[in-house]
Order: C-alpha cells, then sequence, then structure tokens
C-alpha cells in the first residue's frame, strides 16, 4: 500500500512540475514582448523561439550545474575587465535561485520567467562583450542585436556551451586570440583575482588603464599568421611572423590631424609612389600655400587634376576658381627628392587617403613623442620592412630590383603573391616581461573611452 502511495504522490508531483514548466514557458514567451530593460532583447528572442520557449535555467532539474555556474560566471567579470552593473545584478539574486531551485512550486511562473529571462540576457551580453567588446564603435549592441554579423552569435555560442563538456571555458573561449590581448587579459586575472587573494591591492587607475586597453584590443582582430601591426601611442610597427617579430619605429598624425585606427592588407610595395594628396591637406595646407607662391607646386613637384582625371595647369586666377569650389579637383605629388612618400610606400585600401610609407625626414625618429604627420604613417627603415615582406612572400629574388628601384627613385610596383593583414590601433599599455609598460595617449582617447566603460561607476560617484 506504502509503495502505491508513494507513486501516486511521485506521480503527482511529476504532473505539478511539467504544468509548472508550461506555465514558465507560456509567461517567458508573454514576458519577451513586455521586458524593456534587456540589453540584447533580440537576441534573447530567437534564443527561446529556437527552443520553443522552454526554460533552460530554472526547469525542473535535479543538478543545476549549468545555472549555478552562469551566476559564478558573472560574479567574475571583473577579471575580464568588465563590470556588474552591466549583467543585471539586481534581478539576478542568489536567494532568490535558491529559493526556486530549492522546489519547484516555489515563485509564480512570472517570477520564474523572469530571472530565467534576465539570466539569458546576462549571458548572451557576456558573451558579446567579451567578443566584441561593449563600446565597439564599428558594432554597437543595437547592431550585434540584428544577428545579421556573419560568423558569430552569441545565441548559437550559449546552445553549444550548454552541450559542452566545460560550460565556462566554452563561452570565455569567444575571447580573442591576438597576443595583445591575451597578455592583457592575464594581468588582469591577476590583478582583480590572485592579487585580491594574496591582500595586495592595485590602484583603481591601472585596473582601469588594463580594462580600457582590452576593450580596444576586441575591435580589431588579426588571424594568427603574418600581419603587421602598427601602435599609435607607442609609436611603432610590428612586423608579426609565426616564429618571431620585428619592430620598427613610425611616426603618425598630429592630434589635428590623427592616423585612424582601422583594419586593411597590404597588397604591394611601390618604389618612387606618385601620392594622392587627401582633400584636406590639398584644400587646408596646399591651396594656401601656391596661392601665395605659385612656383610652390613646382617646388614640392604637385600637379593638379580635375575628377575626370585631366591635368590642369595652375595659373593664380585658376588657383583663385578652384578655391572657390575645391571638391573638384586633386593634387598629385610625383616623384622627386622632397616627395612626401619617401622612397617607397606600402599600399593598403582605406577610405582616408593615407599611406604607410619611407620617412623621408629621418630626424622625426630621434624624437621620443612622434605625431608629426598629416595622418599617413612614416616608418623608419623602410627598405629592411620591404625586404622581409619579400622574403616571407618568397620573392626574396626580387629585394635587390626593389632597394635599387628606391635608390634611383624609379617607379616600379612590387605586388606581393598574398595580401599581408595590417592593423593600425590605439593601445596605451602593454605588457611587457610581465609588468604593465604606460605609452602616451596622443588623441587623448582613454578618459572618453573610460568614461563609457564606467558611466555607471562615474554617475554614482556624482550623487
Amino acid at each position: 500500500m506504502k509503495t502505491i502511495v508513494n507513486l501516486a504522490t511521485l506521480l503527482f508531483t511529476l504532473t505539478i512540475l511539467r504544468c509548472n514548466d508550461k506555465a514558465v514557458s507560456r509567461e517567458i514567451e508573454t514576458q519577451l514582448e513586455r521586458l524593456t530593460e534587456l540589453n540584447y532583447p533580440m537576441s534573447v528572442k530567437r534564443f527561446y523561439k529556437n527552443n520553443d520557449f522552454q526554460s533552460i535555467w530554472v526547469q525542473s532539474v535535479e543538478k543545476p550545474t549549468k545555472t549555478w555556474s552562469s551566476m559564478l560566471l558573472l560574479d567574475c567579470v571583473l577579471q575580464y575587465g568588465l563590470s556588474h552593473e552591466d549583467y543585471h545584478p539586481e534581478k539576478l539574486l542568489y536567494p532568490k535561485l535558491r529559493e526556486i531551485l530549492k522546489d519547484q512550486r516555489n515563485g509564480t511562473a512570472e517570477e520564474r520567467a523572469t530571472f530565467e529571462i534576465y539570466l539569458t540576457d546576462a549571458l548572451l551580453t557576456l558573451i558579446n562583450d567579451l567578443h566584441f567588446g561593449k563600446a565597439n564603435p564599428l558594432l554597437p549592441r543595437r547592431v550585434i542585436d540584428e544577428g545579421n554579423i556573419s560568423g558569430f552569435s552569441a545565441e548559437a555560442v550559449l546552445k553549444n556551451a550548454l552541450g559542452a563538456k566545460d560550460f565556462l571555458v566554452a563561452i570565455s573561449d569567444v575571447q580573442p586570440k591576438s597576443q595583445t590581448y591575451t597578455d592583457l587579459q592575464k594581468y588582469m586575472f591577476l590583478i582583480r583575482g590572485q592579487y585580491l587573494d594574496d591582500c595586495y591591492t592595485v590602484p583603481e587607475e591601472e585596473v582601469r588603464k588594463v580594462a580600457i586597453n582590452m576593450e580596444r584590443a576586441k575591435w580589431n582582430t588579426v588571424s594568427t599568421g603574418a600581419y603587421v601591426e602598427v601602435n599609435i601611442p607607442s609609436y611603432t610597427l610590428t612586423y608579426h611572423l609565426p616564429d618571431t617579430s620585428l619592430t620598427f619605429k613610425v611616426a603618425v598624425g598630429t592630434p589635428e590631424k590623427p592616423t585612424p585606427e582601422l583594419m586593411s592588407a597590404i597588397s604591394y610595395i611601390g618604389t618612387a609612389p606618385d601620392w594622392k594628396v587627401p582633400n584636406n591637406i590639398f584644400i587646408n595646407d596646399i591651396l594656401p600655400k601656391a596661392l601665395k607662391d605659385i612656383g610652390y607646386l613646382e617646388q614640392k613637384h604637385y600637379t593638379i587634376y580635375d575628377n575626370k582625371g585631366y591635368f590642369i595647369n595652375a595659373t593664380p586666377a585658376l588657383l583663385i576658381s578652384i578655391q572657390k569650389n575645391p571638391t573638384g579637383f586633386v593634387a598629385r605629388q610625383s616623384s622627386g627628392c622632397e616627395l612626401s612618400l619617401g622612397t617607397m610606400a606600402f599600399h593598403f585600401p582605406n577610405e582616408n587617403g593615407i599611406y604607410l610609407h619611407d620617412g623621408p625626414q629621418k630626424e622625426i625618429f630621434l624624437k621620443n613623442e612622434r605625431a608629426l604627420t598629416n595622418g599617413c604613417v612614416s616608418v623608419e627603415n623602410a627598405g629592411r620592412l620591404a625586404s622581409l615582406m619579400l622574403k616571407y612572400d618568397g620573392q626574396e629574388g626580387q629585394i635587390n630590383e626593389l632597394l635599387q628601384a628606391a635608390d634611383n627613385y624609379q617607379t616600379k610596383n612590387f605586388v606581393l603573391k598574398k595580401t599581408l593583414p595590417l592593423l593600425i590601433g590605439y593601445q596605451t599599455c602593454a605588457i611587457k616581461d610581465g609588468l604593465l609598460v604606460r605609452y602616451s595617449d596622443p588623441y587623448n582617447k582613454d578618459k572618453e573611452l573610460e568614461n563609457n566603460l564606467y558611466r555607471h561607476d562615474i554617475m554614482l560617484s556624482k550623487k
């Protein structure tokens, strides 16, 4: 008789649990149309729609290990250079979760669905923040939330993590693999984890310095292999090869004419290059000087063309006319001893009209602070850099021809068999031999990014 009673009790309990699960599923579908505080509302909807609106975290399971792992992961976001405030800490409370999981009959379907949805949104937010960054200027949250980014989906990552052997590793693995990011991440784990456990505190200013540079390292990432990396604040170019890296000094744009951050690929090296002058330099620099002295154009090897490519014979009267409508004309600078691009240029497509090129003014590389150009990147020892590129590209036999063409100011192009990825970034610190090395902030970008990442803390400090 006792066995029959126990079986009936078990069946009754299971029936209640199934009803509760269905009620929670209905409530999840309803609340997804009402909640307005989600970071990624469209992503959360897609996640649950693909799962028939079934509960993931508060369902009737004996060992909800992934639910607790999720909460633990959100507790540790400081070690990723992120802030608790971005992941619904006021909604995802441990006492409430314990109450819900202790007995599936605890809490209303609405309460359970609310906890469920906010936990999913927090995890999707964390995945996107780890991969894309929190303040990515090219990929704001609303764009990511649309779900049209090829090759990455936070919903897919979370779904796969639920079936993975190690849930936490599956999520943290979305972080960038670049050496710059990896070094900063390891350092952040030390100062936000191990050092605190050892009662060793690190100034908040240092923590934020590392965090904002981890953020930047997420915006522009290069796959493994050979690539060229220009870091504006350190005034360096690093040619990364699979087994080594070589560093060159560079000069970059002034704060008034800053070098842009970008990703592209070098396709060929040109000697004695013909420079197409960016419009802002033509309008604000060359035209005023030519109007004062018509001989300036010839002295500097400038020629003017209209937008159809026809040569313009510049006269004082015509220059006055051009000044009234300068956007209809372009200037080019041909080969010559005073060539702004020097003896060679490394060509890569970009919308900003900038070049990576030989530095004709060698004395600028003696300065420590080298924010001195009109936006282009001048590199010291360009001939050595070009030789290394040709060697790695399997064209070692072309090196002598390139160097001779550069010495003789002969215009020749040396096309790379495989384009070489180029990253121009902005990192104001790095980890060298386990220590934090700080660089200058020539364009004063750190404070703005810090405000974006820590705006919640800043608002609290003003109250």
